[in-house]
């Protein structure tokens, strides 16, 4: 629902600018209203203007905000709940983060647009967990921005889903690590995951989607898996993830697009899928008006006619 929200509301905003009913828009700021029920609006502010909302909001700028460091923004809120939602609004710029930014429940956090705000963090040789450039939660959700892992020891991970799902939308992820490098990571996890562009490259074994225990919504997702000795764009073990309108693509050295192993079944609407298509251990990929890389439309159990 934010997304979906977000887009109508965006186009809405531009109408009103284009027409002169907005003075201007702003390219460097947003807010997260809290709505009916779960419901969410992500409203673009003109520029100029501080981050409100309805008391709960916070901003992180390199200069003038109330903090100039995201892991200390979220730190900083101890009483976030259902009724009192809060949303970190993250400036243009780069942030170096020496640790996995751990999102919290009720904490939305916005960037000011994937070429702008963009979090970055290294690797760790220590687990997947502190491997990640940030974490995610519960009833929390991470848009317009970018990460980038940069790696360097054993792993690294854009974005890691634990028992956890957020919403995340409008978001780029970049992995480039030494050995092995996963874009996101779910497990035990059903994220929504919309409008994203997720690329695994720079080291041995790349995942751009890892799901293990999952079932994560991926909708207008770009999955890119290349460079390395084994690439798969979208990995499931255990799990069932919903693709909609997506492109999945390992299609350079030894890649797959799509493989589901160990009781898996994936279900892929109206997307592409380059390199393998790959099903074992009594598992299945379910496919409805979804082509191959050279266009060819794919029988129902995603194979070539």
């Amino acid at each position: 629902m934010h997304a979906i929200r977000y887009r109508a509301l965006s186009a809405l905003l531009m109408l009103l600018a284009m027409s002169g009913g907005l003075s201007s828009l702003a390219a460097d700021k947003a807010v997260v209203v809290p709505g009916f029920g779960d419901d969410f609006l992500v409203i673009p502010l003109p520029s100029g203007v501080d981050c409100p909302g309805l008391d709960n909001s916070i901003t992180v700028e390199k200069s003038g905000g109330d903090f100039s460091d995201p892991r200390a923004a979220i730190d900083s809120i101890t009483d976030a709940a259902a009724n009192k939602v809060y949303s970190i609004c993250i400036g243009p710029g780069t942030y170096n983060l020496s640790r996995t930014l751990k999102m919290k429940p009720y904490v939305d956090i916005i960037g000011s647009g994937e070429g702008a705000t963009i979090l970055k963090g290294p690797g760790s040789s220590s687990g997947l967990a502190s491997s990640a450039v940030v974490a995610g939660a519960d009833n929390a959700a991470l848009s317009m921005l970018s990460i980038r892992a940069t790696g360097g020891l054993a792993s690294s991970v854009g974005i890691y889903n634990s028992g956890a799902s957020p919403d995340i939308f409008d978001v780029t992820v970049y992995s480039d690590g030494k050995d092995i490098n996963y874009g996101v990571y779910n497990t035990s996890s059903s994220p929504s995951m919309t409008d994203m562009t997720i690329t695994a490259t720079g080291g041995d074994i790349h995942y751009a989607v890892y799901n293990k225990g999952s079932s994560p919504s991926m909708t207008n997702v770009t999955a890119v898996a290349t460079g390395g000795d084994i690439n798969h764009a979208v990995f499931n073990t255990d799990s069932e993830p919903m693709i909609h309108q997506s492109t999945l693509d390992g299609s350079s050295k030894d890649g797959d697009g799509l493989i589901s192993k160990n009781d898996s079944t994936a279900t892929v609407s109206e997307s592409i899928i380059k390199g393998e298509i790959v099903a074992k251990d009594s598992s299945s990929n379910i496919c409805t008006d979804t082509v191959n890389g050279g266009g060819v439309m794919l029988e129902m159990d995603c194979t070539l006619p």
